[in-house]
């Protein structure tokens, strides 16, 4: 079988050929995409187009959903153009820094896609979310729902099955997820190595405070991939970890920095929480900080001259794009689960947009670090830094395969190093490693 530059079999470009020249001409002639190779004389009806639409696997109509434009494809899979897409925030977007970047993303989508008509509710817990959701599907027409929290996520599986049609996609742990609710997660804790690299060589107390946020698997990830960095450059350093038991609430937010700070001397901070309050204390007490979910600088919500070395992004477009495209080109049996990391980018045209990365005032991966904090970093650091960006890109590296994952309480081994652990694992698991020290063994 031949294969085209985007991995297409002859058959497969020849039926997406037809389809797009038919469409636009009303004829049975077809053109070739570029790198596919097709004997000269060969005759394809569109009885043999809908064949191949009702047969294909879903990966080859997922290329299809690529390649043709999604009016187009639209007509031909007897989907409506337009599209109603409900999106679901769980705080305010002015006030989150989740929430924010989730309202970067579905801007994102409308731009890319002009004939999505989208509804968006903020500030909705799990007690409010099921109402919506019906409320979005019945009254306001909505073909798919996207949901941007796990914990609001999860109540809709109860009401999932009463809509077949409509296809549910929240954040969470996909091995969870179902037939028309999927899941999408960013490895973000794959940017939390990297910053860990560049706290462990900032710090001069060597104590390092982490403002967590609830007790989750997804916590547990990036205290762990964190404290993996940390210890690669500074094996003394010490983490102290303390919770607010909320993604948002600033006062406690306020108390839980100034704790750390006060209590254990520390001189870096990274936080879990939505606000930017922990940053905000840690610009006034001259201690540098990690902001995660969005960039706290470019929103305007922190000044050019905090104190935050970088953001860690996560870029839900990445993972909605793919999804989107799947229920365009019709797809029954979609990925339950979309988990993303540096390696696994959106590209479109020549445009390659990461899922996940590092950010300041807008600038992205390398640039993404402020300029004050790159001016203290060792040369030698930022050149790790960089040098392990490039292997995850590459897929040649990943901080949890690269050591031996211990649980730093009962001494018992999870992973060996060289062995990269399940995703059932990094979806469950809520323990530290060790050298994270938990409020219990403070």
């Amino acid at each position: 079988m031949v294969v085209g530059k985007r991995g297409i079999s002859v058959l497969s470009a020849v039926m997406i050929s037809v389809v797009v020249t038919a469409t636009l001409v009303g004829a049975g002639a077809y053109f070739l995409l570029p790198g596919a190779e097709v004997p000269e004389e060969i005759e394809i009806t569109m009885s043999d187009v809908e064949t191949f639409l009702a047969d294909a696997e879903s990966s080859e109509l997922t290329e299809v959903a690529e390649i043709i434009p999604q009016d187009i494809l639209a007509s031909e899979l007897k989907r409506p153009r337009d599209v109603t897409i409900g999106f679901i925030w769980s705080f305010p977007h002015d006030g989150s820094a989740w929430c924010a970047g989730s309202e970067i993303s579905m801007e994102w989508m409308k731009e890319q896609y002009p004939y999505i008509t989208a509804y968006r509710t903020e500030d909705v817990g799990p007690d409010k979310v099921t109402g919506i959701a019906e409320s979005m599907i019945e009254e306001q027409g909505c073909d798919m729902l996207f949901i941007n929290d796990e914990w609001i996520g999860d109540p809709l599986f109860d009401i999932s099955e009463k809509y077949p049609d409509v296809w549910f996609h929240s954040h969470g742990n996909h091995l969870l997820a179902s037939e028309n609710h999927l899941r999408y997660h960013g490895r973000v804790y794959q940017v939390a190595y990297l910053h860990g690299l560049m706290a462990g060589a900032l710090t001069t107390t060597n104590n390092i405070g982490i403002v967590w946020a609830v007790h989750t698997w997804f916590l547990t990830q990036l205290t762990n991939a964190f404290a993996l960095g940390v210890q690669e450059v500074n094996p003394d350093a010490n983490i102290y970890g303390a919770f607010v038991w909320s993604w948002y609430d600033p006062p406690t937010e306020l108390e839980v920095t100034e704790s750390l700070l006060d209590m254990y001397d520390c001189d870096v901070v990274f936080s879990f929480t939505d606000s930017p309050v922990p940053h905000q204390v840690c610009t006034e007490r001259g201690v540098w900080s990690f902001a995660p979910y969005g960039d706290m600088v470019q929103m305007g919500w922190l000044p050019e001259d905090s104190m935050v070395v970088s953001h860690y992004i996560f870029q839900r477009h990445v993972g909605w794009d793919k999804v989107f495209k799947a229920y365009m080109a019709g797809v029954k049996n979609p990925q339950l689960g979309n988990y993303y990391g540096y390696s696994e980018p959106l590209i479109i045209g020549d445009e390659v947009i990461s899922g996940i990365d590092m950010s300041w005032n807008g600038k992205i991966g390398m640039e993404g670090i402020n300029p004050k904090a790159k001016e203290l970093l060792p040369k030698e650091i930022l050149e790790l830094v960089e040098m392990r960006r490039n292997q995850m890109i590459e897929g040649t590296f990943e901080p949890f395969r690269n050591y031996k994952m211990v649980d730093g309480k009962t001494g018992e081994v999870y992973s060996e190093a060289g062995e990269m652990p399940t995703d059932e694992q990094l979806m469950t698991d809520l323990w530290f490693i060790e050298g994270v020290i938990p409020p219990e063994e403070q």
